[in-house]
C-alpha cells in the first residue's frame, strides 16, 4: 500500500516547480472545528505525498484571523465558505480558482414545514417560529431573512437560532418550531439538511426556495498567484476532475466531503456580493 502511495506521489509530483511548500487555510464554523480538524490534517498529509510537496494546513473559525494570516503570508490558498468570500476579498486581494461540488456546484436555501402544516408560502410564516442558524449562513439565515425583509415581514416572524442545521431540523421534528431554514442541492432536495437527521425526508414539505448560490470557493492569495502563476495553474488543475485522477478525488471526498472541485471565477459569486450588500443596506 505504501509503495502505491509513493508511486502516485512520483507520477503526480509538482517538484518541477520552484515552489516546494504550500500553506492552505480551511474556513470552518466553530461548531465544526473538533470534528473536522483530524480529517483536514489527514487530507493535507496525503495531498503532500501525492503532489510531492510540503503542505501545511491552518484551520480558522474566524474570518478576521484568516484574513490576517493571508496578509501576513502565512497561508497561500484557502477553502472558504461562500459567504466568507465577500468579507475576505474586501480585506485582502484573492483570486477565485475553484469551487466545491458536493453533489451540485450550486445550492439553495429552503424553508420546510411539517407535511400536515397549512403553510404553503413564505408569507404564511407570520406569527410563527422559524428555525435559523448562524447569521453568516446563506442557506440557514441570510437568504430567507432577506426575502422576509424585502416583503416587510421579518419583524412578524420569530427567529429561533440553533448552532447548526442538524439541531434546527431536529427542533422541527420535535415541534419546537413551526418551520426551518436549511439547504438543498436542488428543487427535488436530492441532498438537503434533512440528510443530517435520518428518517425525516418524508415528514416535511418545502414552501420556499431561493435562487441558486455557488458553492464554497477555493482561492489563492493574489500576490502568490502573480509570483507563481504557472505553479498555481498546474496545482489548480491537479485538484480538479480534469487531472485529479482517482487518488485526489478519493481524499477530497473522504476527508472534505467534496465530490469534486470544478473551475470557478469571480463573476459566478456576484450574486453573493449583491446579497451581502442588500443585507448590509437593510440593517
Amino acid at each position: 500500500m505504501k509503495l502505491g502511495i509513493v508511486l502516485l506521489g512520483f507520477l503526480f509530483s509538482l517538484q518541477v516547480f520552484a515552489v516546494q511548500h504550500i500553506k492552505i487555510g480551511f474556513d470552518v464554523g466553530p461548531d465544526d472545528f473538533q470534528k473536522r480538524k483530524e480529517k483536514i490534517a489527514k487530507f493535507s498529509q496525503e495531498l503532500a505525498v501525492i503532489l510531492g510537496l510540503k503542505v501545511d494546513h491552518f484551520i480558522f473559525t474566524s474570518n478576521m484571523d484568516l484574513v490576517k494570516a493571508m496578509n501576513e503570508k502565512k497561508i497561500d490558498f484557502a477553502f472558504l465558505n461562500t459567504m466568507s468570500l465577500v468579507y475576505v476579498e474586501k480585506q485582502t486581494p484573492v483570486k477565485i480558482l475553484l469551487k466545491a461540488n458536493f453533489s451540485n456546484p450550486y445550492y439553495h436555501s429552503i424553508i420546510l414545514v411539517p407535511n400536515n402544516s397549512k403553510m404553503a408560502k413564505i408569507e404564511d410564516l407570520v406569527g410563527k417560529k422559524l428555525g435559523v442558524i448562524d447569521n453568516h449562513s446563506a442557506s440557514g439565515y441570510l437568504l430567507p431573512v432577506l426575502d422576509l425583509r424585502e416583503k416587510k415581514l421579518e419583524s412578524k416572524v420569530e427567529k429561533v437560532q440553533f448552532s447548526n442545521h442538524k439541531q434546527s431540523v431536529e427542533a422541527l421534528l420535535k415541534n419546537k418550531i413551526d418551520a426551518v431554514a436549511t439547504y438543498a442541492s436542488d428543487e427535488k432536495m436530492q441532498e438537503s439538511g434533512l440528510d443530517l437527521v435520518p428518517g425525516t425526508k418524508t415528514k416535511f414539505k418545502m414552501i420556499w426556495i431561493s435562487k441558486a448560490i455557488p458553492t464554497n470557493p477555493f482561492v489563492v492569495r493574489d500576490e502568490f498567484y502573480k509570483e507563481h502563476e504557472d505553479f498555481v495553474e498546474e496545482f489548480m488543475m491537479r485538484l480538479t476532475a480534469y487531472k485529479s485522477k482517482a487518488k485526489i478525488s478519493e481524499i477530497l471526498f473522504k476527508y472534505l466531503n467534496i465530490k469534486e472541485l470544478v473551475l470557478a471565477n469571480s463573476k459566478q459569486y456576484e450574486v453573493v456580493r449583491k446579497l451581502t450588500d442588500q443585507l448590509e443596506a437593510a440593517k
